[in-house]
């Protein structure tokens, strides 16, 4: 919020969002100690085993493509589930507990550069699931803010700018592997979601 009254605002690459269901597996353990990752046309699917007897199923897509069935949001996320092979068999024997949940999940940065604290900027990020980089990355980012701090303090003028060009630069390798990795899909040429994402942000 600070950072927006300073002139900051927030650049998406992309409009992913996860329509999140959660599951309860008192009927066993279809989905293993592991997570697991199925694409889709319109898409891609993770789930995953939670605590007591819980597990998550998410349906990763584009908010307006998750738009078309917004009026019945439960029996339209089923209905994508049925497009599935794998995950639907994971989760066939179990119950419903609670969702779908719509969550943001596109990657986007603070665009900060106007934001300046005696030389100083910012640079917040925010990283697809897909990449598994979210815990790493706030640590590392959170390490590097740190250390700009101390050294800006310390003396150091240029520090907090420099601490903000390393996350800006960190962040613009992960969008060449991100789009790497995507465009490894190739299933469905004639797909919106995939074909936004050969085809760079947008």
């Amino acid at each position: 919020m600070l950072a927006r009254k300073r002139g900051a605002r927030r650049i998406f690459y992309d409009r992913l969002v996860g329509v999140v269901v959660f599951f309860s597996t008192l009927a066993g353990n279809p989905l293993g100690d592991y997570t697991f990752v199925e694409a889709v046309e319109d898409g891609w699917w993770y789930s995953a085993l939670l605590p007591n007897s819980c597990g998550v199923v998410a349906h990763m897509t584009d908010s307006d493509l998750n738009a078309r069935g917004s009026d019945r949001p439960i029996q339209y996320w089923q209905k994508q589930l049925d497009k599935t092979i794998h995950t639907k068999a994971l989760i066939n024997c179990c119950a419903v507990k609670s969702g779908p949940f719509i969550l943001a999940a596109s990657s986007s940065k603070l665009n900060s550069s106007r934001i300046e604290l005696d030389g100083g900027g910012r640079c917040g990020c925010a990283f697809d699931p897909l990449s598994s980089q979210g815990v790493y990355k706030a640590l590392e980012s959170g390490i590097r803010a740190a250390r700009g701090i101390e050294n800006y303090f310390g003396g150091n003028g240029t520090a907090l700018r420099s601490s903000a060009a390393e996350m800006e630069e960190s962040f613009n390798h992960y969008l060449l592997m991100r789009n790497k990795y995507y465009g490894l899909e190739r299933r469905w040429p004639h797909s919106t979601f995939w074909r936004r994402r050969w085809l760079g942000p947008g």
